[in-house]
């Protein structure tokens, strides 16, 4: 959580933004740092994806990959209805 007065030092030096966009950015950061630990690995049951929660220039996220070899990032600090195989 980040203070009032950090807000306010950041909206008086960054004059184009409102202190709500601060208060949102921040919340979206936190946000992306919370979720499964690094090293967790789980598996769509439905599709048979497996994804890896990796950390990316500071930022974790999943490394999914299907089972015809296709694969993306996705930033969702959880996959809801995915099975845990391994935890990190």
């Amino acid at each position: 959580m980040i203070s009032d007065s950090v807000v306010r030092q950041i909206v008086e030096n960054v004059t184009d933004v409102t202190e709500d966009q601060v208060r949102r950015m921040f919340a979206s950061y936190d946000a992306i740092l919370e979720g499964a630990a690094v090293g967790t690995v789980v598996k769509d049951p439905q599709t048979g994806a497996i994804a890896v929660r990796v950390a990316g220039d500071g930022v974790p996220r999943w490394q999914v990959t299907t089972v015809s070899g296709d694969g993306w990032v996705d930033m969702q600090p959880n996959l809801d209805g995915w099975e845990t195989i391994s935890g990190g």
